[in-house]
Formats: C-alpha cells, sequence, structure tokens
C-alpha cells in the first residue's frame, strides 16, 4: 500500500512522512553549515542517528524528529532510539520556514516518556519551549 501522510495544516501541501523526516534533516544539516559546522546527513545507515557534525574537535551524533506547526501531541521517538550521548533536534515546519527544538541528550531523558511496554516513547511538546534555538547547547561539553 502506499507511504503514510500525515495530516497538515489546509494551507500546506501533504507530504509522506518519510518526506517530513528528510526535510526536517535536509533543514537541520543546513542549520549547522550555517553555524560553523561540518555536518554530514548519515542517511538511514545508522539506527541511532540521522546527522554527524563536528565544529574543531568536537564531533556529536544527532537524532532529528520532524513534525509540522499545528501537529497536535507529542513528538514520538522509539525507545530503542533514545541514547544519552546524541542530540536530539526537533524539528517544527511551518510555512515560514522551521523552528528549532536542540534538546541534549541527557535532559531528554528527563522529559522523555517512556511506556510500560518497553516499545513506544515520546517528547512531550510542551516541554520543548527551553529548548527552541538553542543552538549554543550544541558547543558544551557534557
Amino acid at each position: 500500500m502506499s507511504e503514510d501522510v500525515e495530516i497538515v495544516p489546509a494551507n500546506a501541501v501533504a507530504i509522506g512522512t518519510g518526506q517530513t523526516g528528510m526535510s526536517g534533516e535536509h533543514f537541520v544539516t543546513g542549520e549547522l553549515l550555517r553555524r560553523g559546522w561540518l555536518a554530514a546527513m548519515v542517511n538511514g545507515n545508522s539506527p541511532l542517528i540521522d546527522i554527524l557534525a563536528s565544529k574543531g574537535a568536537r564531533t556529536i551524533q544527532i537524532q532529528v524528529k520532524t513534525r509540522h506547526e499545528g501537529a497536535k501531541g507529542d513528538t514520538s521517538l522509539a525507545q530503542a532510539k533514545f541514547a544519552a550521548h546524541i542530540f536530539y533536534i526537533i524539528v517544527d515546519l511551518h510555512a515560514e520556514g522551521a523552528s528549532y527544538y536542540v534538546v541534549p541528550g541527557p535532559e531528554l531523558d528527563r522529559i522523555y516518556y517512556r511506556s510500560p511496554c518497553g516499545v513506544r516513547g515520546r517528547i512531550p511538546f510542551k516541554t520543548l519551549n527551553p529548548f527552541k534555538s538553542r543552538w549554543d547547547l550544541l558547543d558544551n561539553e557534557g
């Protein structure tokens, strides 16, 4: 059957979830490059990370989760894809571009909801505001 399609605002074009995720990865890669990082998308070759980035002697791993502005609810993240040493960047796509929430793994560990069954988890969107546009967190060592 066809790819799942997300529900998006009425003035937006509906795209598949794969396209949504890939667009978020491209947005984040471009933003990292603009901010002086060397960044490369992993393109499905790693189950945990989407982007490797380095600046000077610092190298970081990033998992990107993408959603549309106006999306209701939390951002899902499989529990198997959570690791404290990874940075998580949640991209909120909207007509003007994108908003970014930069969350270090240890911080995500504090707000991340783990389901009792041990498979599904989610990032509560209402808890992300302190991380909006916090690109400076990528520069900080642990």
